[in-house]
């Protein structure tokens, strides 16, 4: 079926969709393609949220979320990075704070393959209001 057909690494329409930001296409697609859709990955482990964490596209997420919610908040990539830690590292503070109201405490104990956590990502991103702006949000919300 076209829906679930997939480029050389992959990324499939819905993966595409949430990388741009395109929350009501997103959505169209949800509706027809369901789960099986949502959380399919690229060969790289990155799902749907990754994308829309990585490149801040708030209304993705939460299309993303509204459809399948904590299962896809909590998947990992290859790496073990969480959908939490790609947003964190990328200065996307929209994206941390939807994320930590939706999955606060077990979101944010996740680690990945090198043992980092949501806060060493924020800590590290390039963008030192960001930075600040993220541990703040992340520590007010239980995360030490």
């Amino acid at each position: 079926e076209l829906l679930m057909l997939t480029t050389k690494t992959g990324r499939s329409c819905a993966y595409m969709a949430s990388a741009k930001g395109h929350a009501e296409a997103l959505k169209v697609l949800i509706e027809v393609g369901g789960k099986e859709l949502v959380v399919m990955t690229g060969t790289d482990g990155k799902s749907c949220a990754h994308m829309a964490c990585h490149y801040g596209k708030v209304e993705a997420l939460r299309a993303l979320l509204e459809a399948e919610g904590e299962d896809l908040m909590m998947m990992t990539d290859d790496l073990g990075r969480s959908c939490l830690s790609m947003g964190a590292s990328n200065s996307q503070i929209g994206v941390v704070e939807l994320l930590l109201e939706r999955g606060g405490g077990e979101l944010m104990a996740l680690l990945d393959a090198a043992g980092m956590s949501c806060l060493h990502y924020a800590a590290a991103c390039g963008d030192e209001a960001a930075a600040t702006k993220m541990a703040e949000t992340i520590v007010a919300a239980g995360g030490v």
